[in-house]
């Protein structure tokens, strides 16, 4: 999600937003896994 800022693309912006976008959801969908820091978790 900071890759627009630390590589200075942000003048361009459907490219800030689809990077912003692609972070968030690698986000959530992390969130929602089932393992060790995930939301769903179904450790033992």
């Amino acid at each position: 999600m900071a890759a627009p800022w630390i590589f200075g693309f942000t003048d361009v912006t459907p490219a800030t937003w689809v990077a912003i976008a692609f972070g968030a959801g690698a986000i959530l969908y992390s969130a929602l896994t089932a393992y060790e820091l995930g939301l769903l978790c179904h450790c033992t």
